[in-house]
């Protein structure tokens, strides 16, 4: 039996955001644009499937009679970045400015690859951030600056790494 999921291609547990934004993207090659084109039923299972898993009691109910999970996930947490800094060998604490490079997941397809990701399902992100160095360390950690595992969730941590010249 084919469910609401499975028009969508979501798991039972998939939180909202994620389907809000798989909807969109499978509503945009489904909508008939143009006469012979797009698929007008496949369009009304979209819409049905949406209107239904977008509203918590309707999902809950939904998924209670197909005994799936009555829950969404939550979001995933993100993970760490790793980096480094290099300064010269002072022992007064300095503060640098540091460019890093961190991969986004694409907020429109949720890692299925689309036009905005260039089919990739996720984003390169370049981050400026002032750092104090105090004397004598060799890591720093930067809490909430890494990477983020799915849109809108938390971010993991950034992990800087000292060198000395």
């Amino acid at each position: 039996m084919t469910t609401l999921y499975d028009i969508l291609g979501l798991e039972p547990d998939a939180p909202p955001q994620k389907i809000q934004a798989i909807y969109r993207l499978r509503s945009r090659s489904a909508y008939p644009r143009r006469p012979g084109e797009g698929s007008p039923i496949l369009q009304q299972q979209l819409n049905e499937a949406y209107r239904i898993l977008r509203n918590p009691d309707l999902r809950a109910d939904y998924n209670a009679r197909m005994g799936l999970p009555l829950h969404p996930r939550s979001l995933r947490p993100g993970s760490a970045v790793y980096t480094e800094v290099k300064i010269n060998n002072a022992s007064a604490p300095q503060t640098v400015s540091h460019t890093f490079a961190r991969q986004e997941p694409c907020p429109r397809c949720w890692g299925e690859g689309c036009n905005r990701c260039a089919q990739k399902g996720h984003t390169q992100e370049t981050v400026s951030l002032d750092v104090e160095i105090p004397p004598f360390v060799s890591e720093i950690l930067i809490e909430g600056s890494g990477k983020q595992s799915e849109p809108g969730g938390r971010r993991g941590d950034l992990i800087i790494y000292i060198i000395r010249c």
